[in-house]
């Protein structure tokens, strides 16, 4: 991880990055690897330019930008010191609480069960469920059978629990089987520009106990 700090950045370098547009702040980086499933973190000053939020977060503030694929950039302002929530302690709360799901079937039912619901087959499986690997459970204190509510930036859906250790940290499955749950709620509505496939497989979602 490279961490540098700012002992050797003098005035003169900051009245030089302002006459070229640009302010000099000290950035945490932190970037995800998808396909690899790994996260790159790096701290180091940095040349912001002048009209971005973050070149102009001063004083006990704080600022935290978050990009994302469909929403683009949001920042996250707040105080750095005092009894007041602070931007960098509701991220760090998000943090622990986002998790990645993936959606997907199983053997007992097809699709959203329009059949298989109304065959025997719905006493094998009775509804969806949201499978965490156990270390997250224990994380989020959370427990076996526990119902919850997952929250995505599209919507959120209240299932039960279910602890599977086939399932990696950091992330969740579940099932779009059971209309009363309906986890396509949780699912982003784009689609994609090539073959217009609905974005419906994966999100990040926050989990809470109802």
């Amino acid at each position: 991880m490279i961490v540098e700090g700012i002992a050797n950045i003098t005035q003169a370098d900051l009245k030089y990055a302002a006459t070229l547009g640009f302010g000099i702040k000290l950035l945490a980086v932190i970037t995800r690897d998808f396909e690899k499933n790994e996260i790159f973190v790096r701290v180091h000053p940095t040349l912001v330019p002048r009209d971005r939020v973050l070149a102009n977060v001063n004083g006990v503030f704080n600022g935290i930008a978050v990009v994302g694929d469909v929403v683009g950039t949001t920042t996250y302002i707040g105080r750095g010191a005092g009894q007041d929530a602070t931007a960098s302690a509701v991220i760090s709360d998000i943090a622990d609480a986002v998790v990645l799901l993936t959606t997907g079937r199983t053997l007992y039912q097809f699709n959203a069960g329009t059949m298989t619901m109304r065959t025997p087959n719905a006493k094998l499986r009775e509804t969806d469920t949201l499978d965490i690997a156990p270390a997250d459970a224990e994380r989020l204190k959370l427990r076996d059978g526990d119902q919850v509510r997952v929250r995505s930036r599209h919507g959120e859906a209240v299932m039960p629990l279910n602890l599977d250790t086939r399932v990696k940290p950091g992330e969740l499955f579940a099932t779009f089987h059971a209309a009363e749950v309906f986890v396509n709620h949780l699912t982003s509505p784009h689609r994609g520009n090539v073959v217009m496939t609905p974005e419906y497989k994966v999100v990040a979602v926050a989990v809470e106990r109802v």
